[in-house]
């Protein structure tokens, strides 16, 4: 896309306001979170298809993530990080976050996927060993 203008298809199925994107590390799926609903979709990149797996996150996604093994899906909104499976569509774990004062807005994997860091309303960023039960790993200053 060296013009920036549109390559010529749109992927829909979800029908609510997209809050977040999120290619997967091989660049085969695209996954999106919503604002209004709580449903999340996973598209195929290369048949442009939704795939069968439909998350119902229960409340409405800030920002998501995939593992670099993408082997997990995490989700996160109003005090809440979930880790969901991408490809079953099932949920692995979920954290409340009573160090958040609110919204998670951003989330990432460190590249070996050891890590997850947050952001959220605070002036905080938080490191967590991503494992299903996200003990803090560093406070940032």
């Amino acid at each position: 896309m060296r013009t920036g203008e549109a390559i010529g298809f749109a992927l829909t199925s979800i029908d609510a306001c997209m809050r977040c994107l999120t290619f997967s590390p091989d660049g085969k799926y695209l996954a999106a979170g919503s604002h209004d609903t709580s449903v999340v979709g996973i598209w195929d990149l290369e048949t442009l298809a939704p795939t069968p797996v439909v998350i119902d996150n229960q409340f409405s996604t800030r920002c998501i993530a995939f593992s670099p093994d993408m082997t997990r899906l995490v989700l996160a909104g109003w005090q809440r990080i979930r880790f969901w499976d991408p490809r079953g569509g099932r949920e692995l774990s979920s954290t409340s976050l009573a160090c958040d004062l609110d919204w998670v807005n951003s989330i990432s994997f460190s590249p070996d996927g050891q890590f997850l860091a947050s952001g959220s309303s605070d002036p905080v960023i938080r490191i967590w060993e991503a494992t299903s039960e996200l003990e803090p790993a560093t406070e940032a200053p």
